[in-house]
């Protein structure tokens, strides 16, 4: 029997005061490691968090884990939990999933209803052990009578599934309409698939293809794709292929499958820019010689003019480049792009997200979405290649202040 099958949850029946750890505007890096290094918890925390988002200094996931560590050593929850998440996905550490969990599980003895959902969720991951999977509900309910909806939107699909739990149809609808009626995404996509097949409810294709456009307008795509399925064979709704197309194409079942993660941006910074050639032409003409802005706005028409056409594509890839490594922000980004699609430049994920690392690290704040966006399509392992490459082109001299 492993430490895990030993180890039970203590369900904590209060909510504690969640401490709030962050990047200090008064508190330079220096300082913070000089306070951690004196033993204060609170300033390993936050050099963990600062590492790990990228504030204030290059977004190292294996640095964090370091500071994530000593803080969870000391018994602070919310780093228990983080290197908990690290060890479980083999982000900035090696992947140790029995070590991950026994950290998230030390994180859920708090009580605090966020650790209690990533420590049931993680262990519902890997486990279908009957005994765990009791553990796994346990603590699920112990975070939904704080209020959490994801863990009660869990619950109800244990209880969906007979799951750790008996199965009771009627108690999965109850939690589903709790959530559903607060604008829950998966309880509202549920729900509906309740109402389809008829478990527990009155079998109601319209009721379902109301409650699969409502998940959809939330954004969660395979509820689009449930309500294409709905406009295809008419069920609920009128029939019609064209709809059901539609909604296929948007849920990314469709022709647009391949479609980016990321999109090309323009520099708040910069004024408009006229899209002729004479504009293009002068804008060449200095970008040869340097100009930072010149070569971003060129790019830029290059973009906007490029189709299916490779030399503008090149032509737009190399001025970004040049527009980055001058320190432009917003050509950072649209390098990355150019690598994420793979637009004059072989496609590499690895690249692309350590392009965004850099430009968040550069001030532009939209890059951390678009960089958590893209994680999302890649392995553990390339995103922590992703931050020595991003080491690589700031301590090379690749990318100027």
């Amino acid at each position: 029997m492993t430490r895990l099958n030993r180890l039970r949850l203590t369900l904590a029946a209060a909510v504690l005061a969640w401490p709030s750890f962050g990047w200090s505007q008064s508190a330079s890096l220096a300082e913070l490691q000089a306070r951690a290094a004196e033993g204060d918890v609170s300033a390993e925390m936050a050099l963990g968090l600062a590492y790990h988002n990228g504030q204030g200094v290059l977004r190292d996931y294996r640095q964090a884990a370091t500071h994530f560590i000593a803080a969870a050593r000391a018994g602070d929850p919310a780093a228990q939990n983080m290197i908990g998440e690290y060890l479980v996905s083999g982000l900035g550490v090696a992947r140790d999933i029995q070590s991950g969990l026994e950290w998230l599980q030390a994180a859920a003895q708090s009580g605090q209803p966020d650790h209690l959902f990533e420590f049931a969720s993680a262990l519902e991951q890997v486990t279908d052990d009957s005994d765990q999977l009791q553990i796994v509900a346990q603590a699920y309910l112990a975070a939904a009578e704080q209020g959490h909806l994801e863990s009660l939107v869990s619950l109800a699909v244990m209880h969906q599934d007979g799951k750790g739990v008996e199965q009771d149809f009627e108690k999965a609808r109850q939690y589903y309409e709790i959530a559903a009626n607060q604008g829950h995404g998966r309880a509202l996509n549920n729900l509906g698939l309740l109402f389809v097949r008829g478990n527990g409810v009155t079998q109601d294709y319209r009721r379902a293809a109301e409650l699969f456009a409502a998940a959809a307008e939330t954004g969660l795509k395979q509820a689009l794709t449930n309500l294409g399925v709905m406009y295809e064979n008419g069920f609920g709704v009128p029939q019609s292929d064209d709809e059901a197309a539609r909604l296929y194409r948007l849920s990314g079942q469709g022709a647009d499958q391949s479609q980016s993660t990321l999109s090309f941006v323009y520099d708040k910074r910069l004024a408009p820019v006229a899209e002729d050639d004479a504009t293009l032409q002068s804008l060449l003409a200095s970008a040869r010689v340097g100009d930072s802005v010149a070569q971003f706005q060129a790019a830029w028409l290059s973009v906007q003019r490029a189709g299916s056409d490779f030399r503008f594509w090149k032509q737009a890839e190399r001025l970004f480049r040049a527009s980055a490594t001058n320190g432009s922000p917003a050509a950072m980004v649209n390098l990355a792009v150019m690598y994420e699609r793979g637009l004059a430049v072989p496609q590499d994920y690895a690249q692309a997200q350590s392009w965004l690392i850099v430009a968040l690290f550069y001030g532009y704040s939209e890059a951390d979405e678009m960089s958590a966006a893209l994680a999302k399509k890649m392995s553990t392992q390339l995103q922590n290649e992703a931050q020595v490459m991003a080491k690589n082109l700031i301590n090379a001299g690749r990318v100027i202040d």
